[in-house]
């Protein structure tokens, strides 16, 4: 019976050292996967730290340009309306002097109708 037992645990331990070789084998194949893995993360974490840093320059460089579009139109609305400031006074003037050359006009008139008035009336009317 002896022999039977030894036979047994004889099978047993080169079973158990089959199963430990597998075992191994299926660590070492875990662990390549898992650098796999890791390296595809430190791939993709580049790709994207990449694609975010492009994203930014572009982001800058198009801020700067509307920021630049945007100077230039304000600066030339500012010179148009200027421009538009001064003619609108210069208008106001000319329509001062028009307005005073009018009255003018006007007072010139009733002083003239009044002092020929006053010599019609002196002589006896019409």
């Amino acid at each position: 019976m002896t022999s039977s037992v030894e036979e047994r645990l004889s099978r047993l331990e080169g079973s158990y050292e089959q199963i430990s070789e597998r075992l191994n084998d299926l660590n070492q194949i875990v662990q390549g996967v898992d650098r796999k893995v890791d390296a595809l993360r430190s791939d993709v974490d580049g790709r994207f730290d990449s694609l975010r840093s492009d994203m930014d320059t572009r982001f800058d460089s198009l801020r700067s340009s509307m920021d630049a579009r945007f100077d230039s139109l304000r600066s030339g609305m500012d010179a148009r309306f200027l421009a538009m400031d001064s003619k609108l006074d210069e208008m106001n003037r000319s329509y001062r002097n028009f307005t005073y050359v009018i009255y003018g006009i006007a007072v010139g008139m009733w002083a003239t109708i009044l002092v020929v008035g006053v010599k019609v009336f002196q002589n006896g009317g019409v």
